[in-house]
């Protein structure tokens, strides 16, 4: 009932984090896998789990607007973790 979406943000960016490396330590760095299908995938979500981290800039941009994050963005960002988890584990099928 009561959105912390600071922690859903840290949480999710920890979780992406910790995967990124695993994927890394079994693929290689160089590898088509880690590269191309992973961190393509990764660089976007690291991108959406840092409107958090960067929120006080942006607020400072927008000065007649309320900028926030608050549940729709939580929500979204928990959806996106969700589906990254599910494709770290179909890549580490693969192989």
């Amino acid at each position: 009932m009561n959105w912390d979406s600071k922690s859903v943000y840290a949480n999710c960016r920890e979780c992406g984090s910790l995967l990124d490396r695993k994927m890394e330590l079994k693929f290689g760095k160089k590898s088509y896998i880690y590269k191309e299908r992973w961190r393509r995938n990764y660089d976007r979500f690291n991108h959406l789990t840092s409107l958090d981290l960067h929120l006080e800039e942006i607020i400072k941009s927008y000065p007649d607007e309320l900028v926030e994050i608050n549940e729709p963005d939580a929500e979204h960002l928990i959806i996106i973790t969700k589906a990254l988890v599910n494709l770290a584990q179909k890549l580490w099928r693969e192989e």
